[in-house]
Parts: C-alpha cells; sequence; structure tokens
C-alpha cells in the first residue's frame, strides 16, 4: 500500500464539494484552474470579484464573500495564499496585506477528474436511450422466442 496515501483519513481538499457555499467554491477554482491552464498562476481578490460579478448568478457578490471564500480554499488546502509585495509602498500597505492566490496541484487534478467525469456523464446520457431501446427489444425478443 501506497504510504503517502493514507485511506483512514479525511481528504481535505475536497471539503469544497460538500460545504455549504458549494457553487461558489466551484466556480471561484474552476475559474483558477482555467487561468491555470492559460499559465495565469497567480491570482488576487480584486480578480475573482471581477469574475464573480460577471456572473449573473453572483451579480451582488460582495468583497468580503471573496475574502471569506479565498479564506475557506485556503484553509481546505485548495489554493496557496502568499503575500503581494509588488505593490506595496508604505508601511500601511504592509500591514494590510493583500494576498496572491495559487492553486494547489492537488486541486488542478481534482479539477481536471471532475471536468472528466462531466465528459464521461454527459456521454452516458447520450448513449442512454441508445441502451434502453437495446434492452427493451432484446427482452421482448427473448420472450417471444421462449415461447414458439
Amino acid at each position: 500500500m501506497d504510504s503517502a496515501l493514507s485511506l483512514d483519513k479525511q481528504v481535505l481538499e475536497t471539503a469544497y464539494l460538500t460545504a455549504q457555499n458549494v457553487q461558489r467554491y466551484r466556480t471561484i477554482l474552476r475559474y483558477f484552474y482555467r487561468q491555470h491552464q492559460q499559465l495565469n498562476y497567480w491570482l488576487g481578490l480584486e480578480d475573482v470579484l471581477e469574475f464573480m460579478k460577471a456572473q449573473s448568478a453572483f451579480a451582488d457578490y460582495t468583497r468580503e464573500q471573496a475574502e471569506q471564500d479565498l479564506n475557506a480554499l485556503v484553509q481546505w488546502k485548495n489554493l496557496l495564499a502568499t503575500q503581494d509585495m509588488a505593490k506595496v509602498l508604505t508601511l500601511e500597505e504592509f500591514k494590510n496585506r493583500r494576498y496572491r492566490y495559487q492553486l494547489t496541484p492537488t486541486t488542478v487534478e481534482i479539477e481536471r477528474l471532475l471536468i472528466k467525469l462531466a465528459s464521461i456523464v454527459a456521454s452516458v446520457a447520450l448513449w442512454k436511450p441508445s441502451f434502453s431501446a437495446y434492452y427493451a427489444a432484446r427482452a421482448a425478443h427473448t420472450r417471444n422466442s421462449r415461447w414458439e
């Protein structure tokens, strides 16, 4: 058994999938994932806030919600937070810390898996009527051939 993978422990990085604000968390992490694919690894609170407000479901999304969501995702180890020192010009700005956020490698893989699963579910849904019709015809044929 792989010693790095303990099967008796909870996978903290998946907590966002069942959390109360799952729709917000999944939207934020999918945004990070899409940016990651475009080699834009680090995003700030302003980036997240702007993106979320552009979504019709989150038109009234606030800065406080963005801060809370990003903090929760950092706590669950979905995002890494690093203080943004590039724009710090005064001691006051240093004290009012601004962070840049990056997806963790585990979360990149979780998002890849979720996209793959969605693709599988969609393809099964396309085939389901064909399978149902096939099995119904087969069952009817089997019933008819038994009694002849």
